[in-house]
């Protein structure tokens, strides 16, 4: 395989002859990578003309003119796909900084990339991609866009590395991987240490991808108009495993702070606070999943601090496809700690039974095992409920939480009906007061007579 090597003696000569003035070439390439070479760039400084050397009456045009600093085309599948290595090299104003052909590899290290007025870096189906310590300023699209198509299934592997970065001030996502399949691809994503600020969509926004490892970790996403994070239709239906997001700080979104459609997660140890709507929504649909899908669509919360978001910290919404566990999460100073609207689902035969042992106390027994638990979270200081639930068909176990504190209810449940599904550990073991301070009910009585008749430190005396 061929390589060349680019310094910024060679680069010279490219700033000297500039791009041309007018709108007759409307896609302008300055390095073409083809198969079987390999083009490394290092301490180098690429700038666009076009804009600067187009007249006021082109200047209308100058979103149909695309011209991008690196193109790789992966032309010849029968030869090594082509790859870019870029470090320690700055690049401003091209609509797009590299592109590239399925099947091709790109490293980018230490750079600084600005202005760009399309994405950044847009890639389909690559079979590796390596972004580290690199900043990406004021892109008008996505700072770094993956995109896998149907076809991209003939790759053997994909392996996405996106670490240490800043990505600031862009007008739509930071990070964008998509796809448009629910057929398995071998794809690994990894997204850690990067730093998300000021970005007019989602910070990271993946959907439609069937993977085989996604790591979300370490990141800080401040300020986006979108969501933090937001997954959709993510996957992995080979090996059954879940989505990694860990150690996370998001605050300040207009919208969630992180938010999940159909995406088996792991969540914990994140940091979720001040956005303008929940701190995690959970949405979960039935259409278009066989049964496989279905069993592997669990959601596990651990640890988390979810706090002073405007409406929810967890708010569940749409039909209960798998276990959602909330374990150990700190959730406090939101409107709604935790609130419920689960919508019934034709695909889930559920049965409730009677249980003789336990007199009027019910069983709800499903055949897929769906279910939410909670169990030995702190719900304080919301300024309505602890935990609100609108509506819900599965059952709802809760554990050890302290739920004090909270301004009008610790536990709210709109319809009667719901009481059956509703099991209260702590009041079968007979300590209900010792984890529940407030008022228990709905607007059709209270769950439990059982009333405070100690003062404790989860249930504080008022005194007159």
């Amino acid at each position: 395989m061929e390589k060349k090597i680019v310094n910024q003696s060679l680069v010279e000569k490219f700033e000297a002859s500039s791009f041309p003035s007018t709108c007759e070439e409307s896609n302008l390439t300055l390095f073409e990578i083809r198969s079987g070479a390999v083009l490394e760039v290092r301490d180098c400084h690429l700038k666009s003309f076009v804009k600067l050397n187009l007249s006021s009456d082109e200047g209308r045009y100058i979103g149909d003119i695309h011209e991008t600093a690196f193109v790789l085309r992966n032309n010849n599948k029968s030869i090594e796909a082509p790859s870019l290595i870029l470090k320690s090299t700055s690049m401003a104003n091209f609509y797009t900084f590299i592109s590239s052909d399925e099947g091709s590899t790109v490293c980018v290290y230490k750079s600084f990339l600005t202005e760009s007025r399309g994405h950044s870096l847009n890639f389909t189906g690559p079979a590796c991609v390596k972004i580290a310590e690199s900043v990406f300023d004021r892109p008008e699209k996505s700072a770094i866009n993956i995109r896998y198509s149907k076809e991209s299934l003939s790759l053997s592997s994909s392996v996405i590395s996106i670490k240490n970065n800043e990505i600031m001030k862009g007008n739509s996502y930071g990070i964008s991987i998509f796809g448009e399949t629910t057929r398995h691809q071998n794809i690994r994503i990894t997204i850690e240490g990067n730093k998300l600020l000021l970005l007019k969509k989602d910070g990271i926004g993946i959907k439609f991808i069937n993977f085989a490892e996604i790591n979300i970790n370490s990141n800080t996403i401040h300020g986006a108009k979108g969501n933090g994070i937001y997954l959709h239709n993510v996957q992995d239906l080979q090996e059954s495993s879940q989505i990694q997001c860990k150690k996370n700080s998001i605050h300040s979104c207009e919208n969630n702070g992180i938010i999940i459609k159909n995406a088996p997660s792991i969540i914990e140890n994140n940091d979720i606070a001040l956005n303008q709507k929940n701190g995690i929504f959970l949405m979960s649909e039935d259409d278009n999943f066989n049964e496989k899908s279905l069993a592997n669509m669990r959601i596990i919360l651990n640890f988390c601090r979810i706090h002073e978001n405007q409406e929810s910290g967890i708010n569940i919404s749409g039909k209960l496809l798998s276990p959602i566990i909330l374990n150990s999460c700190s959730i406090r100073t939101n409107r709604h700690g935790v609130y419920i609207n689960e919508k019934p689902s034709s695909e889930i035969p559920r049965v409730i039974i009677k249980d003789k042992k336990k007199g009027s106390s019910a069983v709800f027994k499903n055949e897929k095992g769906t279910h939410f638990c909670l169990e030995k979270c702190e719900i304080a200081n919301n300024s309505i409920s602890g935990i609100h639930i609108k509506s819900i068909y599965s059952p709802i176990y809760i554990s050890q939480n302290v739920v004090n504190m909270n301004k009008e209810y610790a536990l709210y449940l709109d319809q009667p009906q719901c009481k059956e599904l509703v099991i209260i550990k702590d009041l079968a073991r007979g300590n209900l007061l010792d984890y529940f301070n407030g008022y228990i009910g709905g607007p059709w009585g209270e769950l439990t007579d059982e009333k405070p008749t100690s003062c404790k430190s989860s249930n504080p005396c008022n005194i007159f």
